[in-house]
């Protein structure tokens, strides 16, 4: 087991580091939330849904093909919701 908070201390002293950028998948970004080691999160939505290895695209089906996407709106719901809505095209994956 990693003590995330000794290594960002050991971050700091060792380079200066006053700021950690994670990208990074759900296991740690948990883990770094349960322990009270986050002071924002920034979530960035890319307009392109690209297919995986095995040519499906994220959803499970399809041709294979990158989808990308233009923004038709944004709005700020309630409770500091924000819904975005983009129509999809088809790429020449």
């Amino acid at each position: 087991m990693v003590d995330l908070a000794a290594l960002l201390v050991a971050l700091h002293e060792r380079y200066g580091a006053r700021v950690v950028r994670v990208d990074s998948g759900g296991a740690l970004n948990g883990a770094l939330l349960e322990a009270g080691l986050v002071d924002e999160i920034s979530l960035l939505m890319h307009p392109v849904l690209v297919p995986s290895e095995a040519g499906r695209p994220w959803h499970g089906g399809g041709s294979g093909h990158t989808l990308t996407t233009s923004l038709v709106a944004a709005e700020i719901l309630p409770d500091g919701v924000v819904w975005l809505r983009h129509s999809v095209t088809r790429g020449q994956g």
